[in-house]
């Protein structure tokens, strides 16, 4: 396969003209057997979300403080440039949901513990039975494993109502601004709505979910005890 690798320069300048072609030569260097070239330029690829991160934190944790934000903003992108290497996508759209993956298992373990944690995160990029296969009979200590099983996100997810639903979706996923997402509500609740959707609104809602996510991880963490 003709492949040219591409020193971090040009990583840079393909980067800057767009995520896909970056991850076109991602995808290149996996193909041409050069896994090393592929892990740096998706390195080069997770330096340029660390805005994207930090907003996302920040959107999550701002009551918490700066120095909080930016601690978890920091360990999440150290995280996912550290992480790379099991990235095994081939569209932008998946590396970000890589990245944000990450950043979301930062917040949560800050949401338990109340604290960063400081040992290296470790990931299991596999899917369905295969990554659950992987560590069997191991404990995992991270408290986004039951969101990713789709047990604690899905359950407090399925309290909410289908315009808040939208909200949570717009806000965890796509990281739309407060004020985006009240119009995007309006654009397809508006009729149905008391009130209009407002930026205040989104926020609300956002912060609610934030707590009662909490409250369903500190139980799974420490389920009650069976008196029977």
């Amino acid at each position: 396969m003709n492949f040219r690798e591409r020193n971090d320069a040009e990583l840079g300048k393909l980067a800057s003209e767009s995520e896909e072609k970056l991850i076109a030569y991602i995808v290149a260097a996996r193909r041409a057997g050069r896994s090393d070239a592929a892990v740096q330029a998706a390195r080069v690829l997770a330096f340029r979300y660390e805005r994207r991160i930090r907003g996302f934190v920040l959107n999550r944790l701002g009551s918490k403080g700066r120095a909080v934000c930016d601690e978890v903003a920091e360990m999440a992108l150290a995280g996912a440039i550290a992480s790379v290497g099991g990235f095994e996508g081939s569209t932008a759209g998946e590396f970000r949901a890589f990245v944000f993956r990450i950043a979301g298992r930062r917040i949560a373990d800050y949401h338990r513990k109340g604290r960063v944690e400081e040992e290296p995160l470790e990931v299991d990029w596999g899917e369905g039975e295969q990554e659950r296969g992987a560590t069997a009979g191991q404990k995992e200590a991270d408290p986004l494993r039951a969101v990713d099983d789709a047990s604690v996100f899905n359950q407090a997810f399925g309290e909410l109502n289908d315009s808040h639903k939208l909200v949570i979706c717009l806000v965890r996923f796509y990281d739309l601004p407060h004020k985006k997402v009240a119009e995007q509500v309006n654009r397809h609740f508006g009729s149905q709505l008391n009130d209009p959707m407002s930026e205040q609104n989104v926020n609300k809602i956002n912060s609610r979910f934030d707590k009662r996510l909490g409250e369903l991880l500190a139980e799974a963490d420490d389920p009650p005890l069976d008196d029977g």
